[in-house]
């Protein structure tokens, strides 16, 4: 699949701090291996997806044989 990822322990250049506190929201769907397979960097402390958004999104994975 090719939204399957592994995580990199430093932060993607194009990584900026949504406010002075360096907190940044974000939402990740890991798979029983450990994967990475969706993630979601939010722009600011609000940006974050409905509950139903990512529901949705781990029944398609888990459709897909996640």
């Amino acid at each position: 699949m090719s939204d399957i990822e592994t995580v990199d322990p430093k932060p993607a250049p194009e990584f900026e701090l949504a406010d002075s506190n360096g907190r940044m929201p974000a939402q990740l769907i890991v798979d029983r291996n450990g994967m990475i397979r969706h993630k979601h960097y939010g722009n600011a402390m609000s940006d974050i997806p409905e509950n139903g958004d990512i529901l949705a999104k781990i029944d398609q994975l888990n459709g897909e044989g996640a």
